[in-house]
C-alpha cells in the first residue's frame, strides 16, 4: 500500500468516525432536547392541572357550602314552621276544649231557662194534652207566660254558645239551637193553648215535627211518635246525646261529615222558615 492510499484510508476512517460521532451527538442532542421538552411540558401540565384541580376544589367547596347553607336554611324554616304549627295546634286545641265546655254549659243553661210548663206536659200522655188546659196547675204555670217572656227566656237559654260557634262547628251549633227552638216552640204552643186548646197537641205541630225530622230523621220521628209519656224528656235525651257525641268528635279533632253539614244547613233553614212569633224567639 502506498503512502497515499494509507493516508486516504486514515482520512476516510476519521471521516466515518466523525460522521458517526456527529450522528451520535445529534441523536443525543435531540433526545436530550425532546426529554427537556417533555419534562417542561409535563411540568407545565402538572402546574396547570394542579391549578385547575385547586380551582375546581375551591368551586366545589363554594358550591357545597352554598348547598349546605341552603339545606340549613330550609331545615330552619321547617323547624320554625313546625314550631308554629305545633303552637297553633296547641292554641286551637285549647280553644276547642273551652268551646266544648261552653257548649255543655249552654245545655245546662237551656235546662235552667226552660219554662216550667214543659215539666208539667212531660207527665201527660197525648190523649190528656187538650184536657189539661182546665187543670189548675196548667193555668198557674201558663199565667206568667207571654210571647215576650218566652222570647227572653229563649235568648237566655242560648247562653254564651254563639260566641264559640267558630270552634264548635255548624253541626253542633245547629243541633244546639234546634234543640232550644223545639223546647220553646212547645212552650209557645202551651201559651197559645190558653185561648186555643187544640194547640196543646204540640206533638202534631208541623213546626215541631219538621225540626225533629231535620235533626233526628224519619226513624227518629217515628220513635218520637211511639213514646207515650215523657216525650219532652225523650227529645232532650236525643239532642243532648248528639251534642255529647259532637263534643267528643271536636275534642278528638274529627271533621264533621258532609252529611252532617247538610243536616246542619237543613236545621238552620227550617228555623228561619218558622215565623218568629210562632217560634217563640
Amino acid at each position: 500500500m502506498t503512502d497515499y492510499q494509507a493516508f486516504a484510508l486514515t482520512l476516510l476512517s476519521s471521516a466515518g468516525v466523525s460522521v458517526a460521532l456527529s450522528g451520535a451527538v445529534i441523536w443525543l442532542a435531540r433526545s436530550w432536547i425532546a426529554e427537556r421538552l417533555r419534562a417542561s411540558i409535563k411540568h407545565e401540565y402538572d402546574e396547570k392541572l394542579a391549578t385547575l384541580t385547586a380551582s375546581l376544589n375551591s368551586k366545589n367547596d363554594v358550591h357545597l357550602a352554598l348547598i349546605r347553607a341552603d339545606v340549613d336554611h330550609h331545615a330552619e324554616r321547617v323547624r320554625t314552621a313546625s314550631a308554629s304549627v305545633t303552637e297553633a295546634h296547641k292554641v286551637a286545641f285549647a280553644r276547642t276544649l273551652q268551646a266544648a265546655d261552653v257548649l255543655w254549659n249552654g245545655v245546662i243553661t237551656a235546662r235552667a231557662h226552660t219554662p216550667a210548663i214543659l215539666s208539667f206536659l212531660d207527665i201527660l200522655v197525648p190523649s190528656e194534652f187538650v184536657g189539661a188546659v182546665e187543670d189548675k196547675t196548667f193555668k198557674n204555670l201558663t199565667s206568667a207566660l207571654s210571647f215576650e217572656s218566652i222570647a227572653q227566656d229563649s235568648l237566655m237559654a242560648k247562653g254564651d254558645v254563639e260566641a264559640v260557634r267558630p270552634y264548635i262547628g255548624e253541626y253542633a251549633w245547629a243541633l244546639y239551637i234546634t234543640h232550644i227552638g223545639i223546647l220553646f216552640r212547645i212552650a209557645y204552643l202551651a201559651h197559645k193553648a190558653t185561648t186555643d186548646p187544640s194547640k196543646m197537641n204540640w206533638h202534631t205541630d208541623s213546626g215541631v215535627r219538621q225540626l225533629l225530622q231535620s235533626a233526628l230523621h224519619d226513624d227518629g220521628l217515628n220513635n218520637f211518635d211511639s213514646v207515650q209519656i215523657g216525650k219532652i224528656t225523650w227529645i232532650r235525651a236525643q239532642f243532648e246525646g248528639r251534642l255529647l257525641q259532637a263534643t267528643g268528635d271536636l275534642i278528638a279533632g274529627k271533621e264533621f261529615s258532609a252529611s252532617a253539614q247538610r243536616e246542619a244547613q237543613r236545621m238552620k233553614e227550617l228555623l228561619l222558615k218558622i215565623p218568629a212569633e210562632e217560634a217563640g224567639g
